[in-house]
């Protein structure tokens, strides 16, 4: 088998990869706040929801970035994306009550922590999002209609045959599998970042606006609505 000197498509321009926004609706947040069972991962979504703020800025934000009497959190200069301005973040009241209870709780390091007390790292959150995309794709692929169907429970005497209770659960594995190959397919994938595609919507019916202007006219921050 030969080789060819040069590639015969280097001088081909790739395409730009597509962007593919996801909007998480009110309906869908409720879903998923319905099936998070615990409050570290609850509290974490609900102040990407009720902010808009940056995935980064969440994982980040500690107590000495806190102002919980001015319903911020300001970042200095050096810390946020840009390295220019003062970075903030304004809050609503319940994004308020969550920083203070974890002001209490980690008055050192990152607020946002998993259950383990430990800061939440990316590959964690794709972990439990990946949970959440299979529940949706179950629910999902039952609805459509499309969930294979089940397999009967041997009777003892079967069960008792070596070669047809083999064939059996190698049945069961093989419907899991397939099971969990629609639900990825139908599910939704979702990410941090999507909570906060829709927040303007969301946040300027509290008095608060999202405009891409900063206390020292940057870019990124959360004002107050002028009167």
């Amino acid at each position: 088998m030969g080789l060819i000197e040069a590639s015969p498509v280097r001088h081909v321009e790739k395409p730009r990869a597509g962007r593919r926004d996801v909007v998480i609706t009110p309906a869908e947040y409720a879903w998923i706040l319905d099936r998070v069972g615990d409050e570290e991962f609850r509290d974490l979504l609900v102040v990407c929801w009720e902010t808009g703020c940056r995935p980064q800025e969440v994982l980040a934000v500690e107590a000495r970035h806190a102002d919980p009497d001015g319903g911020r959190w300001v970042f200095p200069p050096d810390e946020p994306k840009g390295k220019k301005a003062h970075r903030v973040v304004y809050l609503t009241d319940r994004a308020i009550e969550i920083t203070r209870r974890l002001m209490a709780r980690h008055p050192e390091g990152p607020l946002f922590r998993n259950t383990d007390g430990r800061p939440w790292h990316p590959y964690a959150l794709n972990c439990r999002f990946g949970r959440l995309r299979l529940a949706h794709g179950r629910q999902r692929i039952w609805e459509l209609g499309l969930m294979p169907p089940g397999i009967k429970r041997l009777d003892a005497a079967r069960r008792r045959d070596p070669e047809t209770r083999a064939a059996h659960e190698e049945a069961v594995l093989r419907r899991r599998e397939r099971i969990a190959e629609l639900a990825r397919e139908h599910g939704t994938k979702w990410c941090l970042y999507h909570f906060r595609h829709n927040a303007d919507s969301r946040i300027m019916p509290t008095g608060v606006r999202r405009v891409t202007r900063g206390p020292e006219n940057r870019a990124g921050s959360l004002l107050p609505n002028a009167a």
